[in-house]
């Protein structure tokens, strides 16, 4: 998009709304990511691995706005549309923090 935008637009502004639904499940992470990396198997859990996904996604996405030297004339908006799963019983990860409620529920 940004390469395209670019090239027949340099001038314009643009919004680009990415949504990323790797953190719902199934949690099927792919056993390499774009560029080659690892990700199934990488951490203990594939919900975890599917997190390391989204972290490499992101990642593209903002290494291609610096390339662009588009940095200083960006705004990155990075959110979540609700609460977290609950305490994983295989890491002790707690993805709510000390927020109570999780996924589902009415304080999520």
């Amino acid at each position: 998009f940004i390469d395209n935008h670019l090239a027949s637009k340099p001038d314009d502004p643009f919004f680009a709304y990415v949504a990323l639904g790797t953190v719902h499940v199934p949690h099927s992470p792919p056993d390499f990511y774009l560029d080659g990396s690892r990700v199934r198997g990488v951490y203990k859990t594939p919900h975890l691995d599917m997190l390391g996904a989204m972290d490499k996604a992101v990642g593209s996405i903002v290494s291609m706005i610096e390339e662009k030297n588009l940095a200083k004339e960006t705004i990155i908006i990075f959110t979540s549309d609700n609460g977290g799963i609950n305490v994983s019983n295989e890491t002790g990860h707690q993805t709510s923090g000390r927020l109570r409620g999780e996924k589902g529920e009415i304080w999520e």
